[in-house]
């Protein structure tokens, strides 16, 4: 098991875990529902205890390992995140980060100067995907004349430059906008 803890606001849980000094996990579900089953794509485990600091506030928790520094907001829920030298990875924005629309999960970060992102699979755009909307949903396009954006094979994962890496773990058809509608933020739907 992952070392971390858990914060609940009013309408939603989020788990956030030290899998090695540089990853965590993060796992968010609705209060009073189960929390997720196992990942089928996440297969590795934690192995041992991580040295894991956790200083907590009346308004945040802050869970600590050799790497990374992860700021946890408690009302509203919001998550940033930061390198070893206090360096600001990611950061949800202050309106409207993390959250649920009726049983759709949202997820709201902000964009900083500077910022590219680059995976998602193969697709039929610039390989920066900044400033691009796309849907992450396998499935067959036959027939197309020119290159759509949501063709051949998506995977929920990218990185930045900025010095992290994010996989979402999920299979159903969502929604990814690096930038295209709002440019202060990306933002998964």
């Amino acid at each position: 098991r992952d070392t971390g803890v858990a914060v609940a606001d009013g309408r939603l849980t989020a788990r956030v875990g030290a899998y090695t000094p540089e990853i965590v996990r993060v796992t968010c579900f609705a209060n009073g529902t189960p929390p997720p089953e196992p990942s089928a794509a996440v297969i590795a485990a934690p192995k041992g205890r991580l040295p894991v600091r956790v200083t907590r506030t009346a308004t945040t928790i802050t869970l600590g390992t050799a790497a990374l520094r992860v700021q946890i907001q408690r009302r509203p829920l919001r998550l940033s995140f930061r390198d070893r030298a206090g360096r600001l990875l990611l950061a949800e924005r202050p309106a409207g980060g993390m959250g649920l629309r009726g049983p759709e999960k949202r997820l709201h970060f902000v964009i900083q100067d500077g910022d590219h992102y680059f995976g998602f699979g193969q697709k039929g755009i610039s390989v920066d995907r900044r400033g691009h909307a796309f849907d992450v949903f396998n499935r067959h396009m036959g027939g197309y004349s020119k290159p759509w954006a949501h063709q051949q094979i998506n995977i929920p994962f990218f990185h930045s430059p900025r010095g992290y890496a994010l996989f979402i773990d999920n299979t159903w058809p969502a929604r990814f906008d690096m930038g295209e509608s709002d440019r202060r933020c990306w933002s998964f739907t």
